[in-house]
């Protein structure tokens, strides 16, 4: 998908240069064209094409399932949750409002979409927009790789005992969901239809991409920074409280995208 991408922004550079002998940007072309503005029914082909893309990549999972049933790869979990153990014991203890955690880290996705969108249509530095673009790539990638090289399943799915607490949520749901995907055979797992996560919870993919958001939209706007400062900190403490990452995935991830 990402190639295709590539492949059509070349060929799009490729057309201006050779009939207006000139080399107009590939985003200029779409700006030019009015894709954005008199395409709508294109962009939402864009849009469910690349969710029904995403729902596929499942298929990594089982690549990093089968590694560890090999024994070529071994679950972190165990070292990590002796090093945190007393943090989250301290967050089961506290009077956490679930619902506003779970409302937050769920929209964070929302919120990156349209950051993503709104850069690419409005954006007029064509360098800024592409070290973005770049950058939120890269960190998906990278980040992607490192969970499958050392993975961890993140502390609810390694301990959920602990967070019961989060049973009711939508993280709840959407947790179990997960837990029973990954004990089906490999060819049911391929036919669930869900992603299947759980497995590469560090670095924290979710804090990279929020923080590598907040960084362009600074270089942007300074002034966001009252805003999303805050907002990444607010993630982060989601992603605690949910049991989805350790304090040392959080670490991971902002230690990426500032790479």
């Amino acid at each position: 998908w990402d190639a295709m991408f590539l492949l059509a922004g070349a060929n799009a550079a490729l057309y201006a240069r050779t009939t207006r002998g000139e080399l107009r940007s590939p985003l200029g072309l779409w700006r030019r064209r009015g894709f954005f503005s008199a395409a709508p029914m294109a962009t939402l082909a864009i849009v469910l094409v690349s969710a029904y893309g995403v729902l596929e990549t499942s298929n990594v999972t089982l690549i990093d399932l089968t590694m560890l049933t090999r024994g070529i790869i071994h679950w972190r979990d165990a070292a990590l949750w002796r090093i945190e153990a007393p943090l989250f014991a301290l967050l089961e203890r506290m009077p956490l409002n679930v619902g506003f955690f779970d409302w937050l880290y769920h929209t964070s996705w929302l919120v990156l979409l349209a950051v993503c969108c709104s850069f690419v249509i409005k954006e007029r530095n064509v360098r800024l927009l592409l070290h973005f673009c770049l950058g939120m790539i890269l960190t998906f990638f990278i980040g992607s790789l490192a969970g499958s090289i050392d993975p961890v399943m993140g502390p609810a799915f390694f301990k959920p005992e602990h967070f019961r607490y989060v049973s009711h949520s939508v993280t709840g749901l959407m947790m179990r969901s997960i837990a029973t995907t990954m004990t089906l055979a490999p060819q049911e797992m391929m036919k669930s239809g869900i992603l299947v996560g759980g497995v590469a919870a560090m670095p924290s993919l979710h804090l990279a991409l929020v923080t590598v958001t907040t960084f362009w939209l600074s270089r942007m706007w300074r002034w966001t920074l009252i805003v999303t400062l805050p907002w990444v900190g607010l993630i982060w403490l989601a992603t605690l409280a949910l049991g989805w990452h350790y304090e040392l995935d959080g670490v991971g991830g902002i230690l990426l995208a500032l790479l």
